[in-house]
């Protein structure tokens, strides 16, 4: 901050707005004033929700955070303030407003524009900082109040103050257009995804361009030819209640249960706590968050692992290996699909997925692809039963499941054609993605280059921000003067009495 302009200068935060201030109202007790949550501040964006009303008397005994209209709002607590959950409390009822405990409030002095104030502690270079001074213990540290006074913040001129503000607003809604249109391409993206599938699974995406592969004559043997009694029958019922769900396909297509395609269909199972592991262990076991919408297996959210002996004992049954195909059958959502991975020889995973292990006449990707066009999820949602907001998939349904299957010699030239398709969407979503991070780097670079003077251009005629911060200085000085006098004869008034 030593390269400022002319005309600029520093200050703590306390200097410059008062840090969580007393409101100073006295309203009749049914007054209805506005109430803001932490949920009512959205993140990063400034954006607050002010509309929900309380009567005055019922919030003032409380120990709610006060404000009133035009204090900056600012989250102090982990992850709010890392987020950005910070704005300008407006449009208050009744000119007041009580919220989250979780609040720090700074109440501008005159002179210091509000808006500059909060684009200041919305950086993320300004967070970075207080996260690193929070205190607390884990999950509930928080950015002490004084380490907020403390901090140094450019001062500009206030005519400065409010070009600056303009400035930022007028290359955050350039920003923002950018956004709702890359918003807008990642829709289309994913309808087109969907359509490449949708055409797949129904026998309408062309494949003529890719050669086929010779078929051959191999000895299976089949999930279905393993069942027997209960299991049986309960599959047999559900085949053919699912039946009535399906669609027409070409010609040399045939409709078979998923239980006679593949050798392996089996739910996981969940280990006693001593046996996981959090970050390493001997065996990776996948959970429904590992799995993704596009096939991939993410294994870099909360990688968990469990013992061979639990891998090998308890949980053989639920024992995959890569190439297998895995679907969430606990949502919502449901429809997450992933291929395991190389990574390691052996994984396993818990209750809520279910593995499909391909037999070789049905070409695995092809599997991973019905699993996630939208009339096979259809097909399974269908099937799902709802308890407390949770939507569960049976594992018969699974085995049940039917599943469109052109001829062996045509697959390999169908998984090419999704993929030369699929392909397609995936460079442009590669291209989103780095758009949208563009998009955050430009927000921070903007906001330097306001916080150092760079962002609008500077008026010699305007009042210095030393004269600025000596008024200010003065105000407070005479306000305490004011109120040291009017407190003095309080009491006077009390001894007389």
């Amino acid at each position: 901050m030593s390269d400022l302009p002319s005309g600029w200068t520093t200050a703590s935060i306390a200097q410059v707005t008062h840090v969580n201030p007393p409101l100073g109202t006295n309203l009749s007790a049914d007054a209805p004033v506005s109430f803001v949550p932490m949920a009512a501040v959205q993140a990063e964006s400034g954006r607050i929700d002010t509309s929900e009303t309380r009567p005055f008397g019922q919030l003032k005994t409380k120990s709610y955070r006060s404000f009133a209209e035009g204090d900056v709002l600012f989250a102090k607590i982990t992850p709010c303030m890392e987020n950005g959950k910070a704005a300008i409390a407006r449009n208050l009822h009744a000119g007041c407003g009580f919220g989250s405990t979780e609040f720090h409030v700074l109440r501008t002095d005159a002179g210091i524009n509000p808006d500059y104030v909060l684009q200041f502690v919305l950086q993320k270079k300004f967070r970075r900082d207080a996260a690193r001074n929070m205190k607390g213990t884990a999950g509930q540290l928080r950015v002490p109040a004084a380490y907020l006074a403390e901090h140094r913040i450019p001062v500009p001129p206030t005519a400065e103050q409010e070009r600056i503000v303009a400035a930022i607003a007028e290359q955050f809604s350039r920003l923002d257009a950018g956004a709702e249109a890359l918003k807008r391409v990642r829709l289309n993206l994913k309808r087109m995804r969907a359509a490449v599938l949708q055409a797949a699974v129904t026998g309408r995406l062309p494949a003529e361009d890719v050669v086929s592969v010779e078929q051959l004559e191999i000895a299976e043997d089949p999930l279905a030819s393993r069942l027997t009694g209960a299991n049986l029958h309960k599959v047999k019922r559900a085949a053919a209640d699912l039946l009535a769900l399906t669609w027409d396909i070409p010609d040399s297509w045939t409709w078979k249960s998923a239980s006679t395609v593949c050798d392996v269909i089996a739910s996981g199972s969940t280990p006693t706590k001593v046996a996981m592991t959090a970050g390493h262990g001997e065996v990776p076991y996948i959970k429904v968050y590992n799995l993704t919408h596009s096939g991939e297996l993410d294994f870099s959210v909360r990688p968990t692992f469990i013992d061979r002996a639990t891998h090998e004992g308890p949980l053989r049954r639920s024992r995959l290996r890569p190439g297998d195909i895995l679907t969430n059958i606990v949502g919502p959502p449901l429809g997450k699909v992933s291929v395991v991975p190389d990574q390691y020889p052996e994984w396993n995973t818990n209750q809520a997925v279910v593995v499909f292990r391909a037999l070789p006449s049905l070409h695995p990707r092809l599997l991973k692809y019905w699993l996630l066009s939208p009339p096979i999820l259809k097909m399974l949602a269908s099937t799902s039963r709802a308890t407390a907001g949770q939507f569960n998939v049976s594992l018969t349904t699974c085995r049940a499941l039917p599943l469109p299957i052109p001829p062996r010699d045509q697959q390999d030239a169908l998984v090419a054609a999704i993929e030369h398709h699929l392909s397609v969407v995936d460079v442009v979503e590669a291209a989103l993605k780095r758009g949208a991070s563009c998009s955050t780097h430009l927000r921070s670079s903007i906001l330097a280059a306001a916080f150092s003077g760079a962002l609008a251009p500077q008026d010699p005629n305007d009042e210095p921000a030393s004269v600025l911060l000596e008024r200010i200085a003065a105000e407070r000085a005479s306000s305490n003067r004011h109120k040291s006098t009017r407190a003095r004869s309080q009491r006077r008034r009390k001894v007389a009495a």
